[in-house]
């Protein structure tokens, strides 16, 4: 809305046009109500109206472009002899340069960001007019001003779950068209990887506090990362684990994989091997392929870690964004201590585990994983130091022939 236009003979018919150039057809600014069009006139042309739709259009300096809404006839004068303007109804009828019309906004309107997911999310170069102060902040969602769900997709809790001035401010410049530096603070961000939208409101002159404030697109923000964050796998302890298909956005070779009970929070699982390997066989376009070493842990559900190779990825604590669940079967837990007798049968009952199924078979050895049971083997049942667990999966028996062999542990 603009107000206190002044002029001779100003008429309610009177339009107004935001224009790059008044008369110049091509300079038509985009995103603004109405093409840039005044919607109405009152106040005998003193008051140009452009309705509620908000203006998203690029921050800048524009031009008010006039066009009288009557034209005479004749060249005969007179009010009878007026008519509606024919030159209104192109761009090129505004040749009346009004004054300047002062956008304050970021420009262009195209200025795409990158941002790893596990990673605090900064970036400079703002641009734009009028921006010095710190004015405006910015949100990110997947359509600028609307939000189909009470928080942005990926954004219900952490950094980019609400804007404020705090988590991000344009830096103060000099110039009228300032430049900036964007931060959501030192928290990581672990939100999935993917596309998303920079959405800009006017903070500082205008309430920006919901979704539907930040209406203006500045620009696509590439987050680098694992999406969706749900790729849960399944694995058997013991044996070695491939994961196959981990979606994401940009995705490397230079990643990793950890596996923990809560990702960022080292759990002391020497069982588990430190991270996978990249299986460049295993991944397919805008996928990867991961291989664990055999892991030996608890059977359990734990968490799939993940770490972007731009960054170290030595520790557990370098490893936040979570990718999903990892359900390890088998038995839980690695202390289940029984006792049996020489000369009596060998039964194991209430063998606790993840999952474990009937299938599954306990062997005897000194050291698990090396071929130790061959002087065992001809004192235990059946000649083999293999046993069968029940379809429940909770008793191991080696059946009804007594044991012979030495006592040990």
């Amino acid at each position: 809305k603009i107000e206190g236009l002044l002029g001779e003979s100003l008429s309610d018919s009177d339009e107004l046009l935001v224009l790059q150039t008044c008369g110049s057809g091509s300079s038509v600014v985009s995103r603004l109500p109405g093409g840039g069009r005044d919607l109405a006139a009152t106040g005998s042309g003193a008051l140009a109206i452009w309705g509620s739709v908000a203006s998203t259009a690029a921050g800048g300096q524009y031009r008010l472009c006039w066009c009288p809404g009557l034209a005479p006839l004749s060249s005969s004068y007179g009010t009878a002899n007026l008519t509606s303007n024919p030159d209104c109804a192109s761009s090129d009828g505004f040749r009346v340069d009004v004054g300047r019309l002062t956008i304050v906004g970021v420009a262009p309107l195209q200025q795409d960001r990158t941002c790893v997911s596990g990673q605090s999310c900064h970036f400079g170069g703002i641009t734009g007019q009028d921006l010095a102060g710190g004015v405006g902040s910015f949100m990110v969602l997947d359509t600028c001003g609307y939000t189909a769900e009470p928080q942005p997709r990926h954004f219900a809790s952490g950094p980019f779950s609400k804007p404020s001035m705090e988590q991000l401010q344009v830096s103060s410049g000099n110039a009228s068209l300032a430049l900036g530096a964007a931060s959501w603070g030192d928290l990581p961000v672990t939100a999935a990887g993917g596309q998303y939208r920079l959405c800009w409101c006017a903070a500082g002159l205008v309430p920006c506090n919901v979704p539907e404030d930040f209406r203006t697109d500045a620009g696509r923000l590439t987050l680098i990362g694992v999406s969706p964050l749900n790729q849960d796998r399944t694995c058997i302890t013991g044996q070695a684990c491939s994961l196959r298909q981990v979606q994401g956005e940009q995705l490397s070779e230079r990643d990793s994989l950890l596996v923990l009970d809560t990702c960022g929070i080292a759990s002391g699982w020497s069982e588990i091997p430190l991270s996978a390997k990249w299986n460049a066989s295993a991944a397919a376009p805008g996928s990867s392929g991961w291989d664990f070493q055999r892991i030996t842990a608890p059977g359990g559900v734990y968490r799939l870690c993940w770490c972007a190779g731009l960054q170290p990825c030595s520790t557990a604590e370098h490893f936040r964004v979570d990718a999903g669940r990892l359900l390890l079967l088998g038995p839980a837990p690695l202390a289940q201590h029984r006792t049996c007798v020489s000369g009596q049968p060998c039964a194991v009952e209430a063998f606790l585990g993840r999952a474990m199924p009937s299938e599954s078979e306990v062997v005897i050895l000194d050291t698990c994983g090396a071929d130790t049971s061959v002087p065992m083997t001809v004192y235990l049942p059946s000649g083999s130091p293999v046993a069968a667990v029940d379809s429940s999966g909770s008793a191991v028996s080696w059946g009804v022939t007594k044991v012979t062999a030495a006592g040990g542990r």
